[in-house]
């Protein structure tokens, strides 16, 4: 079975803002917790924010250290 963590969506408030305020942190615990938990893999969705998803996209999937 392929696990799938699907909390790192831009609809729900507090990801949202983390990723308007650039607050890379945030979204780290956020997907550590996720894959912590099982996931192996991390969907993130940025798709609230039309006109600017692929600029936020761009800016999540930067890699980041550990």
């Amino acid at each position: 079975m392929i696990i799938i963590g699907e909390l790192i969506n831009a609809s729900r408030k507090s990801i949202g803002t983390a990723i308007e305020a650039r607050d890379a942190a945030a979204i780290q615990k956020v997907a550590k917790a996720q894959a912590e938990a099982g996931a192996d893999y991390i969907d993130v969705n940025a798709g609230l924010f039309v006109g600017k998803e692929a600029q936020h996209l761009k800016w999540l999937g930067r890699p980041c250290s550990r």
